[in-house]
């Protein structure tokens, strides 16, 4: 299993099997996980640890983003008054989610992505 000094600070780590690898700082707090100890969140699958995702358009996006092997960005309204920016990449092995928190009167996307790259809920490939 990967420490979690892999993940940066802003991502999370999935291997093919959706457990947890590994989990960055900002990335746990941001999916509201303080609330757990870090060092013990690699391991369990990503729906035991966000239940909330299941059953969801983002649950659907980040399942299509594991087989297509295909990078992906789009947002995800977590709670009611935050809105997430997700950036997936997937590697040989894992499935690398970069996770931003988007303030209503901060709608920039990350940096350096291509202009035809980004897009609202709908999966774009690099």
């Amino acid at each position: 299993m990967v420490s979690t000094s892999t993940a940066g600070p802003d991502q999370l780590l999935l291997d093919s099997d959706w457990r947890i690898e590994a989990v960055g700082a900002h990335a746990a707090r941001r999916l509201r996980l303080t609330h757990l100890e870090r060092a013990k969140i690699p391991g369990h699958r990503l729906w035991e640890i966000l239940p909330r995702l299941v059953g969801t358009r983002t649950e659907t996006l980040l399942r299509t983003a594991m087989r297509s092997r295909e990078p992906m960005n789009f947002e995800w309204l977590f709670l009611p008054e935050i809105t997430l920016d997700l950036r997936v990449e997937r590697t040989s092995s894992s499935l690398i989610l970069r996770v931003r928190e988007i303030a209503s009167s901060d709608r920039a996307p990350f940096p350096a992505l291509p202009a035809n790259a980004s897009s609202r809920f709908t999966p774009t490939a690099l």
